[in-house]
């Protein structure tokens, strides 16, 4: 092969491998953020409760043809890797009370511009990604919700509510958190039924054994009172 060819057939295979790094991850959501791309979701997606999991955000200048960027950056589509973030995981939507702490989201060994916030995920339903920090001197702070309540306006794609693992189990289904749940419920409220039941048994023999003391200790005293008295001699 002359070193033309060869020259060219080593670009077209750098372009297919930028195209493919750069393409849109399956069920993930995507949004411009001032001069910044983000691709946001779980790691492994379909994601399913009780399984180890990872928040996902990877962060990117806009490609080539996109806003202009500043001098002294790198090109555009560069991976971002001087992000310091942290996402906190809020179950439900953006106004949901039931979240956790900042967690740090730490870059992703051998996938530049790509940060990482490994959690379990243990109830269904939908949640959402509050990232914050900065990237370079830029603050962040943005809000990514899952499910059919995630894509706003400027979004593209979105990525998924947490599942059932039951929907893929085969060929036995494991309980699922909820049917434990209620197990423990009915089983401690028949256990409290059994105890009320219980102390009310002990509580009626504790009272008849007081009640027979006293029956007898009436009778003895009864029958001290009504024995004959000795004549007198």
């Amino acid at each position: 092969m002359r070193r033309p060819m060869l020259r060219a057939f080593v670009a077209i295979a750098a372009s297919a491998l930028s195209l493919a790094i750069a393409a849109p991850a399956f069920a993930h959501m995507h949004r411009e953020v001032g001069r910044f791309e983000t691709t946001v979701g779980w790691v492994e997606e379909p994601a399913f409760g009780g399984f180890r999991n990872a928040v996902q955000i990877g962060i990117a200048r806009p490609a080539a043809g996109g806003d202009e960027h500043a001098e002294g950056e790198e090109d555009p589509g560069t991976p971002v890797t001087d992000a310091k973030l942290q996402v906190e995981v809020i179950f439900g939507g953006p106004d949901g009370t039931t979240k956790t702490e900042g967690l740090e989201l730490a870059p992703a060994f051998g996938s530049p511009g790509e940060y990482r916030a490994f959690l379990i995920p243990t109830e269904p339903g939908t949640y959402t990604f509050h990232i914050f920090g900065t990237i370079g001197d830029t603050e962040f702070d943005e809000m990514y919700t899952s499910g059919e309540d995630g894509p706003v306006e400027g979004d593209t794609g979105q990525y998924h509510d947490i599942r059932e693992p039951t929907d893929v189990q085969f060929p036995v289904k494991a309980p699922s958190n909820a049917d434990l749940d209620e197990k423990v419920d009915t089983e401690a409220t028949r256990v409290a039924a059994l105890a009320s039941s219980a102390d009310d048994s002990a509580g009626t023999a504790t009272i008849l054994a007081i009640v027979g003391v006293a029956l007898g200790a009436l009778a003895l005293l009864l029958s001290l009172i009504r024995r004959p008295k000795k004549a007198v001699a």
